[in-house]
C-alpha cells in the first residue's frame, strides 16, 4: 500500500470498501467460513487433506474414484469460476489434469478452498451430511 500513489488510493480502492454487498453474497461468505472450519476440524483430527481433496473431487464429479474424465456436473462446478467460465468440456478434462490430479500432493490447501469456494452451499451442505 505504500507504494501505491496516494491517489490511485483514495479514487480506485477506498471507494471499494463502502459498498454494501447483497445478501446472497454475505450468506454464503458465512456458510463458507462456518461450514469450511468444520470440515477443516473434521478431517485434520480424522483423515488428513489430501484425502479431503480427493473426496471433493469425487463428490464434485459424482463418483466414487476420482478418475481423468469429467462429468458435466464438473465441469459446471468449475465453471462458476470466472478464467473457466468460456472453457470447452476438454479443456476443463485437462484443466482438472493440470491443476488436481497431476500435482495432487501440491497446494492441497489451496485447492481445497478454491473448490469449496465455488460451491453453493446446498452442496457444500450435501457434502458434509453425505
Amino acid at each position: 500500500m505504500e507504494r501505491i500513489p496516494f491517489d490511485v488510493i483514495i479514487n480506485h480502492i477506498i471507494p471499494y470498501t463502502y459498498q454494501v454487498q447483497s445478501k446472497e453474497l454475505m450468506i454464503d461468505i458465512r456458510n463458507y467460513v462456518r461450514t469450511f472450519n468444520f470440515i477443516q476440524n473434521k478431517y485434520t483430527f480424522d483423515y488428513n487433506y489430501f484425502i479431503l481433496l480427493v473426496d471433493l473431487i469425487c463428490f464434485c464429479n459424482k463418483e466414487e474414484m476420482p478418475s481423468f474424465t469429467m462429468t458435466h456436473e464438473y465441469a459446471d462446478v468449475l465453471r462458476r469460476h470466472i478464467m473457466y467460465k468460456e472453457h470447452s468440456h476438454i479443456r476443463l478434462e485437462y484443466t482438472l489434469y493440470l491443476f488436481f490430479l497431476d500435482n495432487i500432493n501440491d497446494d492441497t490447501f489451496i485447492k481445497i478452498r478454491f473448490l469449496w469456494g465455488l460451491m453453493t452451499p446446498v452442496e457444500r451442505y450435501a457434502f458434509i451430511c453425505g
